[in-house]
């Protein structure tokens, strides 16, 4: 299984939930739809959850637990890097919990990827396309930006690896707060109680 959601907003937005958005879908979308789904990926062949995260973790020294939904500050790229530190927190939770049943879980960084993110957003509309214009001078495309994920997600070399994180298919070093085993089991805590899984 695959989790690969990204988006970023200049302003605090709430979904029909009433979560904020930025938060709802690149953290609590993958942690749904992979508790939902535990059941039919440990009776799978292959065993693995890849959450696609980003090295915007690092814009954080760790979960900010007072305003997990930016309801008294939102900045875009703090909201975005906390979203993506809450990634790895995940990933590395879900390890710890499945992996005597044989599932391998990581999560990545793809790179400075050549996508559409932003553009349906209107307030970053300057934002995309500036970054639409100079992608191709630096950016990756969008087959090269998939490698890790899809190295992840099928290679033999990574079949008994699990709760690390990648960039480039080789294994990263992230931030202090994205190693935090309590961290983790707090975000986990609060996540089973805003998807309605407690």
């Amino acid at each position: 299984m695959l989790n690969n959601a990204g988006i970023m907003n200049t302003e605090r937005r709430v979904t029909e939930d009433g979560l904020e958005e930025v938060f709802a879908v690149n953290h609590l979308a993958y942690f749904l739809l992979t508790n939902l789904l535990i059941e039919k990926i440990l009776e799978s062949s292959l065993k693995r959850v890849v959450n696609v995260s980003s090295d915007a973790h690092r814009f954080l020294k760790s979960m900010n637990f007072e305003d997990l939904q930016s309801e008294k500050e939102f900045k875009m790229f703090s909201a975005y890097g906390q979203s993506k530190l809450a990634n790895i927190l995940f990933t590395k939770k879900l390890s710890s919990l499945y992996q005597e049943e044989g599932l391998t879980t990581n999560c990545l960084h793809p790179g400075f990827v050549s996508t559409s993110i932003g553009a349906q957003n209107e307030n970053l509309a300057f934002f995309a396309r500036l970054i639409r214009w100079v992608s191709p001078l630096i950016a990756k495309p969008s087959d090269k930006g998939a490698e890790t994920s899809i190295y992840l997600c099928s290679s033999e070399e990574v079949s008994s690896i699990s709760g690390d994180y990648f960039i480039d298919c080789k294994k990263a070093k992230i931030t202090k707060g994205a190693k935090s085993k309590e961290d983790a089991e707090r975000l986990w805590k609060i996540s089973l109680e805003l998807t309605g899984l407690n």
